[in-house]
């Protein structure tokens, strides 16, 4: 893949994601963010449908783990990519939005055609821990912290460096570096 410059424009990561894909999408696949969004995310459901029942909260955990394992590496790939946009507001707005909208939507209609219960309280919850992920997670990026591919460490030692990244990203703020 190549590597960005230390600062980049929005338009640039962009473009360079589009002449590409395979660099960036496919082996740039994050399985950090994978593992670690399904793993939550399929919590997030089985608490919300286990008023349901057992079976009921486990197929929704299901259908929730596989779906995050199978899409959210791409998103988190993509969320790397962006990590040297200046103004960092920049690539936040597009790990924000664009990313997560078609996901979200395809998160509601899974759900829906199951038959999850309670999906409206998964939903929600799911929305919300995408907001604070993908902001958290363009954080760490910057700071070089839960990267895969060339520059990235164990998850072990991301998640030694957790504390000091959760403590830089809400004293930072949301929209910076």
């Amino acid at each position: 893949m190549t590597s960005p410059r230390q600062t980049e424009s929005l338009g640039v990561a962009l473009r360079r994601t589009l002449n590409e894909p395979a660099d960036v999408l496919w082996s740039g696949w994050h399985w950090k963010a994978a593992l670690l969004s399904a793993t939550v995310r399929a919590l997030l459901f089985l608490a919300a449908t286990l008023r349901s029942g057992w079976r009921a909260a486990a197929g929704a955990m299901a259908v929730e783990f596989l779906l995050r394992v199978a899409t959210t590496g791409f998103c988190g790939a993509v969320t790397q990519s962006l990590r040297h946009v200046q103004p960092a507001w920049h690539g936040a707005m597009v790990s924000l939005v664009a990313l997560p909208l078609g996901l979200q939507v395809l998160e509601l209609v899974l759900h829906i055609l199951r038959g999850t219960p309670h999906w409206r309280t998964g939903l929600w919850a799911s929305t919300v821990f995408t907001i604070l992920s993908t902001l958290f997670h363009l954080h760490c990026t910057r700071q070089g912290a839960y990267l895969t591919g060339a520059g990235g460490t164990s998850l072990r030692d991301d998640l030694r460096r957790t504390p000091d990244l959760v403590a830089g990203f809400l004293r930072v703020g949301l929209w910076k570096g």
